[in-house]
């Protein structure tokens, strides 16, 4: 099994959550909450607030010793999945209206796309 897999198993079966991103994995990290990425290839993680870093089985020897329930509580922001609820309050939006109003949303729609496309390829 490959340790991507092995990875995402971990965090799946503990309910913390993360999220994946080509091979980086996004989650809690274990000693401030704030965004941790892990390299799925060689399981090698830190956190960008803290500097705390590790591999999966430095989480995994934690999560033997201490209890998790307070990790489960915090999210990690997704910008992708964010970006797709935005989307569907749009597409609801542009079904209740008229057609002008249609427009400026197709329009707003558009902008925001273009900014987020940029801001993601850019952080």
């Amino acid at each position: 099994m490959s340790k991507k897999l092995v990875a995402l198993s971990f965090f799946k079966s503990n309910k913390i959550h993360y999220y994946l991103e080509n091979s980086l994995i996004f989650f809690p990290c274990f000693k401030c909450h704030q965004k941790a990425i892990m390299n799925s290839k060689d399981t090698l993680w830190n956190c960008e607030s803290c500097n705390e870093q590790g591999t999966l089985k430095y989480l995994i020897n934690f999560t033997q010793q201490n209890s998790l329930e307070n990790i489960k509580k915090y999210k990690i922001y997704n910008p992708r999945k964010k970006r797709k609820e935005i989307y569907k309050q749009f597409s609801s939006l542009k079904e209740q209206c008229d057609i002008k109003t249609k427009n400026e949303l197709e329009y707003l729609q558009k902008e925001i796309d273009e900014l987020l496309i940029f801001l993601l390829k850019n952080r």
